[in-house]
């Protein structure tokens, strides 16, 4: 009997322990929750503060066109394959990097991505410095070296997603990214012209040398 009473006094008291832990984690979860919630409301207090300050910039931007530029070396003459990947790797920066309200306005304005074509790194350069001044999202990509260009070779630079109107404040003198494969075509194109034409030449300077030929046979039968 006596066994049997501790064993109720020490499960009695394990019971009391556990309730008062119980207690606690609850005070503690209320606390911390309670925290949380105090940091949700003053994120949204700021975001609201920002808004209200921006609402009409934002109201315009909402109605415009968004995109992402990326501006790629043409000079480093990248294999297409080679310039998909970096191009890649520049969209990937910028998604991960931008405020998640310039994602939405992005999207919903169909996500549209440019490349434009420059010639060298320090153009590169220039048009990052330029972008950051205005105050928009810009970062130049560095290759590994691994394949076709030196390690650490800056090959392309992405700037956005943001309006239009202050990317092509930027870019706007830059000319597409023309596509090489369509270029080989049309250099072939012209090599083929070109022989066509050298062809014709070719055949019609045949027909003079026979024509002459023939005129020189008659004049000597003529003698």
């Amino acid at each position: 009997m006596a066994g049997q009473a501790m064993r109720r006094l020490r499960h009695r008291s394990l019971l009391t322990v556990i309730r008062s832990y119980r207690r606690i984690l609850r005070k503690e979860l209320a606390a911390g929750l309670g925290s949380v919630r105090q940091i949700v409301r003053e994120e949204l207090d700021r975001e609201s503060n920002a808004s209200d300050t921006e609402e009409e910039e934002q109201d315009d931007e909402d109605e415009e066109e968004w995109k992402l530029i990326i501006c790629v070396r043409h000079d480093l003459n990248m294999s297409v394959g080679k310039v998909a990947a970096q191009v890649g790797h520049a969209v990937h920066h910028s998604v991960t990097h931008s405020a998640w309200r310039d994602l939405k306005d992005w999207e919903e304005s169909g996500s549209k991505k440019v490349t434009l074509k420059t010639e060298s790194e320090e153009e590169l350069q220039d048009l990052l410095e330029k972008a950051r001044s205005k105050g928009l999202l810009a970062e130049t990509i560095q290759d590994a070296g691994h394949t076709e260009v030196e390690p650490g070779t800056t090959t392309v630079l992405a700037i956005g997603p943001a309006p239009a109107r202050r990317l092509d404040a930027v870019t706007g003198h830059l000319k597409p990214l023309p596509d090489r494969v369509q270029q080989i075509e049309k250099q072939n194109k012209k090599l083929l012209e070109r022989a066509e034409r050298l062809q014709k030449e070719v055949d019609e300077e045949k027909r003079k040398h026979k024509r002459l030929a023939k005129q020189f046979s008659a004049f000597r039968q003529y003698l």
